[in-house]
């Protein structure tokens, strides 16, 4: 299966609005595709408002909320673009691999702690992780787009 190479994004740095079309997996047996766009609001780097799609954000915010767990509104806290040409989104987690799709994570991160000593205050600590896909995305580093709208651009990558 082809890999999702991507980069760690460093505590508080988030702020804005993204909007999911793909899966979004906030508990070990819920990946649900919203019916319509997932907003997600964020300020230094914690959600701070989910909203679009009314059922998806209603059962999101009611399980982050009973969770009560503070740490699971710190992200994104890890970035990939998906380069698998022949990943499907269905209940495998190989939906994050989807070509020109980005999946999110949030919540913990602590994993990258043991592995590189150093990083502790970096990362985000939490009792859960859970992701969010956009499948048309479009991702520009400075003033080069690396994917439009799901397209990677092939003369940079």
């Amino acid at each position: 299966m082809g890999a999702a190479p991507g980069v760690r994004i460093p505590r508080g740095r988030s702020h804005g609005e993204v909007l999911i079309d793909g899966p979004v997996m906030y508990h070990p047996v819920h990946h649900v595709v919203p019916a319509t766009p997932l907003r997600l609001t964020y300020e230094q780097g914690r959600l701070v408002n989910i909203s679009g799609d009314p059922l998806l954000s209603g059962r999101l915010r009611d399980w982050l909320e009973r969770l009560g767990d503070d740490g699971a509104w710190e992200g994104p806290v890890h970035f990939n673009i998906g380069i698998n040409p022949n990943a499907l989104t269905t209940q495998h987690p190989e939906w994050e691999r989807v070509m020109g799709a980005v999946t999110c994570g949030m919540g913990d991160l602590s994993i990258l702690s043991a592995l590189n000593p150093g990083l502790e205050s970096e990362v985000a600590s939490a009792g859960v992780h859970w992701d969010w896909t956009t499948l048309r995305p479009t991702v520009m580093l400075d003033d080069v787009t690396v994917v439009r709208e799901g397209i990677i651009n092939s003369g940079v990558c």
